[in-house]
């Protein structure tokens, strides 16, 4: 799914892909160089706090789609309505958003 735009915003790079195991990890999302500013930043536990859906996207409510909401794990969960294996293995949505 191509990104968004937004306006004002010419990004210097486009990541094509991202990758996560169902373990302890963190997304930092920075804008600038030397010294960039940290926009937002997602800390997750690999399953204590966080879902750990194993095959399966994970989705944000959207009660949570902030900077300081999206650190709590108990705003997301394991998308269950996703609309079948998408490569024999996993279930998700690609380049469509999870259903609510």
């Amino acid at each position: 799914m191509p990104p968004q735009a937004v306006p004002g915003i010419e990004p210097h790079y486009v990541y094509s892909g991202l990758t996560f195991g169902n373990m302890a990890d963190a997304l930092i999302l920075e804008c600038g160089g030397p010294s960039p500013v940290e926009i937002d930043r997602v800390v997750y536990d690999g399953g204590v706090l966080f879902p750990s859906p194993t095959g399966r996207s994970m989705t944000l409510d959207a009660g949570h789609a902030d900077a300081m909401s999206n650190n709590d794990g108990t705003g997301c969960c394991s998308a269950r309505n996703c609309r079948g294996q998408y490569d024999g293995l996993n279930y998700g949505t690609p380049a469509a958003a999870n259903p609510l």
